[in-house]
């Protein structure tokens, strides 16, 4: 006992150690969201049974990534893995993506978050994302559990929802056997364990009442935000980063840019003017499977990114038109007005530069095209006064300083 703290990392482990005998960090929840998220993965405390080859096994658990927000503890986003999924980068990935389309649904609008607490998993190959989705990203000390928000609320969610369930898998292996379930009655009604689709729905309905208990609280505390700790993420932004691509490279054409997405068809179109510049461009298409109402296409190099809009389509019959009909249609018109009218000034600016161009060196032009001699048969002295233009002096004063009657001889 004297020597405890001597011993005690010896006996029990570093982690140990650091969690029970070195001096703890007391720490004050965000008063207000999106101050920061807490993510980790978490193998679900409750069972399911699969079926493969005619054989059906039982006491499987789901891997999910849950991304919290410590304001009011609010499950800001999530992504469950497959069968058989572990942890990984994309998982991360998904949840991420999740939470930021999550933000849009809660604020009408998609923000970043100001700060970004992840665990050290695969922690180089998700700093670029983490960087995307927060301002600033501190990963968690290994084996400090304490600090991360996050790994409370998976305690949580296992004592409030899983251990009502059935098929509640219990505790981690550290915990005491009386804690556990009653191993007899999980073998006894093992039949009655959801598949995967039904654990996944068991999940969703957990999120789902966390969120409504405290979406109320957790959007009115919007206004509590700092005016320069507001950071909205574009559509554009969003989509470059965490969008997925078909794998192919697109063509503009009059009705469109079409693109094959899970195998039908959607085609898009541009309100840029800009756009259409690039005809002969083939583009990568970027799109959130969730929300396939606008893509961001863009070239190889990147150097060329556009919004896109899916196309409105318009009834052919009238009396079927509606007022959002009449409303997209206009939009149409008014575009293709405003294209030929900038297309119209272009030339217009072309032709007036050309024929300024034309008019001053329309003799010297002329002389130089064709042997065009005057009533005494010389061609190369007028066209030497003319081209005196070129070295200073204006047409106007090479033809008064001249012999040549401009009217009356050519």
């Amino acid at each position: 006992e004297k020597l405890d703290s001597v011993t005690y990392a010896g006996r029990h482990g570093v982690r140990a150690f650091k969690n029970d005998r070195a001096m703890q960090v007391k720490r004050s929840l965000p008063s207000f969201p999106l101050a920061m998220w807490s993510l980790d993965g978490w193998d679900v405390e409750l069972f399911y049974k699969s079926t493969r080859g005619g054989k059906t096994t039982y006491g499987h658990r789901v891997t999910m990534v849950v991304v919290l927000d410590p304001y009011f503890m609010y499950p800001t986003g999530y992504a469950i893995g497959e069968e058989g999924e572990a942890e990984n980068s994309g998982l991360i990935t998904r949840a991420i993506q999740n939470a930021l389309r999550h933000t849009e649904e809660l604020f009408g609008a998609m923000y970043q978050v100001n700060q970004i607490q992840s665990d050290n998993f695969a922690k180089k190959k998700m700093m670029s994302v983490y960087e995307i989705a927060g301002s600033h990203v501190t990963p968690a000390e290994v084996g400090n559990a304490k600090s991360k928000p996050v790994e409370r609320y998976f305690k949580r969610l296992n004592q409030r929802y899983c251990q009502l369930c059935r098929n509640w898998s219990g505790w981690g292996v550290t915990s005491k056997k009386t804690l556990q379930p009653n191993g007899e009655a999980l073998n006894r009604y093992k039949a009655s364990e959801p598949d995967y689709t039904g654990v996944c729905q068991q999940i969703e309905n957990i999120i789902n009442a966390e969120r409504a208990e405290k979406q109320l609280l957790y959007v009115g505390g919007f206004d509590k935000i700092p005016a320069d700790r507001v950071l909205q993420i574009s559509r554009q932004q969003y989509l470059m980063s965490f969008g997925s691509t078909t794998g192919n490279r697109n063509l503009l054409r009059g009705e469109g840019l079409t693109v094959a997405i899970d195998g039908r068809k959607h085609v898009y179109d541009c309100f840029d003017l800009n756009f259409r510049k690039y005809a002969s461009t083939r583009w990568e298409i970027r799109y959130d499977v969730e929300d396939l109402h606008t893509v961001v296409a863009t070239n190889e190099d990147e150097t060329l990114q556009f919004i896109l809009e899916e196309k409105h389509v318009q009834p052919m019959a009238l009396v079927e038109r509606t007022d959002e009909d009449n409303i997209q249609l206009q939009r149409i018109r008014d575009f293709n007005a405003l294209q030929e009218e900038t297309i119209t000034k272009q030339i217009c600016a072309a032709q007036e530069t050309t024929l300024s161009l034309m008019e001053s060196k329309k003799e010297l032009e002329k002389h130089q095209m064709f042997l065009l001699t005057d009533s005494q048969g010389q061609h190369k002295n007028n066209r030497n006064h003319f081209r005196k233009a070129i070295e200073g002096e204006t047409i106007s004063e090479v033809i008064k300083n001249s012999d040549f009657d401009i009217e009356n001889e050519y």
